[in-house]
């Protein structure tokens, strides 16, 4: 079949993968996608109401594809020294450990981010990032 057809709800994006590889991302309607007979396809689906861009095309997407960020993510990254302080809607969401990056949906939520430098140079003790995370995945030791 040459035409695949995808419907794709309100509040809802789909990933379309062709071959394999990462194709586009398909806002709500329904849609009739090319694809040559034998070349794999599947569609992706992402609920919005998961603010939070959870994909293994995250990073494929953020690095060659910054038209399509522009238009569907907020991205928020930490380099080496820098923690994230991540707000949703005014409300404390996450914290960033250093080189981290946290992709949102653009337009589901107000994000706002506070990048805070954490040292002076380059060596971060593993016991203070281990602490980070943990603080950032909301769980206790």
């Amino acid at each position: 079949m040459l035409w695949k057809q995808v419907s794709v709800g309100r509040g809802e994006r789909a990933l379309i993968i062709k071959g394999g590889e990462f194709h586009s991302i398909l806002m709500p309607g329904d849609h009739h996608v090319f694809c040559w007979p034998g070349v794999s396809f599947r569609v992706e689906r992402h609920n919005l109401r998961d603010i939070v861009f959870h994909s293994k095309w995250a990073n494929h997407v953020v690095k060659r594809c910054p038209d399509l960020v522009a238009l569907h993510f907020e991205v928020i990254e930490t380099n080496s020294v820098q923690v994230g302080i991540v707000y949703v809607s005014g409300q404390l969401f996450a914290v960033l450990p250093p080189d981290r990056r946290m992709v949102f949906w653009r337009g589901q939520a107000d994000i706002k981010a506070e990048l805070v430098a954490v040292v002076a140079d380059t060596e971060i003790e593993s016991q203070f990032i281990d602490d980070l995370e943990l603080a950032a995945s909301g769980k206790r030791r």
